[in-house]
């Protein structure tokens, strides 16, 4: 098994929603997984909540201002193409594009949602063309809360210590096969 010396911190900005309507006791949420990161892997991390689209917009252009991260990480419910806020609101790639513009150009952008990245190759690569980005990642299938913040979790840790995009997912695909299979973790990479 190699180990891979860390050698290219990646800054994590988080936009999330809320998971459901439990805001009282113990609400669902990806900040204990950011935490962890940021204690192992001296990983900074910005977790801004986005309930509508106005604050999605906000936010965004917020976490854009901020020259030192390069992993933007979206933390909502999800279907193929698409993002929603807890409110509803359905944002979708080409509206999420929109607003993004090539603000976030070379970064990697994760959908930390259900089936989201369930579209066509084509889709994605217009995407990634629009904006900039440098990755993709994310899930095709409906996948279970826990399994996907285990699985963002050791994500966020192997891509740490990789520059090359391609040797990364050679490496993590090999290793956590079992898993992404589960869940349909996939990535594109622009």
């Amino acid at each position: 098994m190699p180990r891979h010396v860390k050698d290219y911190e990646k800054h994590i900005a988080c936009l999330e929603s809320l998971w459901d309507d439990e805001i009282e006791e113990n609400p669902l949420s990806i900040l204990p997984v950011l935490e962890l990161i940021a204690r192992l892997y001296e990983v900074r991390f910005i977790r801004l909540t986005c309930n509508t689209e106005g604050e999605f917009a906000y936010n965004l252009d917020l976490i854009s201002k901020e020259k030192r991260y390069d992993i933007l990480y979206f933390a909502f419910h999800g279907e193929p193409g698409t993002l929603y806020l807890h409110d509803e609101t359905e944002l979708t790639l080409d509206v999420l594009a929109d607003l993004m513009k090539r603000r976030f150009a070379g970064w990697i952008v994760h959908f930390g949602s259900c089936g989201t990245m369930d579209i066509e190759e084509e889709a994605l690569a217009t995407f990634a063309e629009r904006t900039g980005v440098a990755m993709l990642v994310g899930y095709t299938e409906a996948v279970d809360w826990g399994e996907s913040a285990a699985l963002d979790l050791l994500f966020f840790t192997a891509i740490q210590s990789y520059v090359d995009l391609n040797a990364f997912w050679n490496y993590f695909s090999d290793r956590y096969s079992d898993i992404i299979d589960a869940t349909g973790f996939c990535i594109y990479v622009a």
